[in-house]
């Protein structure tokens, strides 16, 4: 009896262990995102996508571990790999458009002391995407960063509007061929 109850617990200790074994693709996103990778920024958002494509139910522990990665992402960059999410999820791609909005312009509420440590909540909005921002806030970044990022992805700089270009002038030249008479 003593052997079944110990081959259980291995059986259960090796099933818990393959269950958090991380997907080929989640391991690239964080060899790509790791501080010494000459990656681009490209790269490691395709690599986060696949991550979340291969694992749609850990997005946002995705999102978090890449974010954790590094103590020197930009706003830029944050803002990047969080869209790279919300692309290999359209469900959190559409819920975060609809709060996009209904409250652009908005200034995000946290709960902390001095912006660090402080809970995310934005009504609304999905829990994966609710920890993602909690993510965010809370990774070991330059001061702003996060906030520069939530509002760069709430308020996205406005497009170049579209000027039509007017035709080009036609200039009163007649172009003729060459002379092709046979006796030239």
């Amino acid at each position: 009896m003593k052997r079944i109850g110990i081959a259980l617990a291995l059986l259960g200790l090796i099933s818990a262990a393959s269950a958090d074994a991380a997907s080929p693709e989640r391991a690239k996103a964080m060899e790509l995102s790791a501080p010494g990778s000459k990656s681009s920024l490209g790269s490691i958002c395709l690599a986060v996508y696949k991550a979340v494509k291969a694992e749609p139910a850990r997005a946002s522990e995705i999102f978090g571990e890449v974010i954790s990665q590094r103590t020197t992402w930009k706003v830029s960059e944050t803002s990047a790999i969080f869209r790279a999410v919300l692309m290999a999820r359209p469900d959190l791609g559409a819920a975060w458009g609809q709060f996009v909005r209904a409250n652009r312009g908005a200034k995000l509420n946290r709960y902390g002391k001095d912006g660090k440590g402080g809970a995310v909540n934005a009504p609304g909005l999905p829990r994966e995407i609710n920890e993602m921002l909690n993510y965010l806030y809370n990774a070991s970044l330059e001061d702003g960063v996060p906030e520069d990022t939530f509002n760069e992805l709430i308020n996205p700089p406005a497009e170049l509007p579209y000027i039509p270009v007017a035709p080009p002038t036609p200039i009163n030249v007649i172009v003729t061929p060459g002379d092709m008479s046979p006796a030239n």
